[in-house]
Parts: C-alpha cells; sequence; structure tokens
C-alpha cells in the first residue's frame, strides 16, 4: 500500500515536473504545490530520514565491531607476552599436557 502510495506522489511529482521552472529556494509564499506533491515530498522526506538513521547505525555497528577487533588483538598479544615471559622466566618447567 505505501508503494502504491509513493507511486502515485511520484506520478504527482512529475506532473508538477512539466510546469514551467520556479526560482530557486523552494515555493514563494504566494505558490502552493498541489495536495498529492505535498504527500510526495512528505513520504520522499520520511523515506530519506530512515535511510539516513538506518546508515548511521550501520556505521556505528561498524565503529563498535573494530573497536571490539582492535581490543581483542591488543589483549591477545599481551597475553601471548606474558605467557612467553613466564615460560621464559621458569626454564627448568615443562608445559603441561593438555590431556
Amino acid at each position: 500500500m505505501a508503494l502504491k502510495r509513493i507511486g502515485q506522489a511520484l506520478d504527482a511529482v512529475r506532473a508538477d515536473a512539466s510546469r514551467p521552472a520556479r526560482p530557486r529556494g523552494g515555493p514563494t509564499m504566494t505558490e502552493t504545490y498541489s495536495k498529492t506533491r505535498q504527500q510526495a515530498e512528505i513520504a520522499f522526506g520520511k523515506t530519506q530520514t530512515q535511510a539516513v538513521a538506518r546508515e548511521r547505525a550501520f556505521e556505528e555497528l561498524d565503529s563498535i565491531a573494530v573497536a571490539r577487533d582492535e581490543k581483542t588483538r591488543r589483549l591477545r598479544d599481551a597475553r601471548l607476552a606474558r605467557d612467553q615471559q613466564d615460560t621464559a622466566s621458569r626454564p627448568g618447567a615443562k608445559r603441561a599436557s593438555k590431556r
């Protein structure tokens, strides 16, 4: 149903596009758009807003994942360095078997 409404709104926009060009900066105080054109503008604005919000959410999730991966790498490197230092400080100690 929403797609049908958007399609109708796009048809209205195309019909308005065939009119002579108006000065830049939007409609003047005396100029008004048709009701279908206004509905199309509102529907398009909502769609754009949702797309921008979705993009921001994905960017935030990506940055969280990158931060998590960096922290994991840093902690793994620190653990390996600590383990290596522990084994180097105990030259006579044998490694525990993995049984």
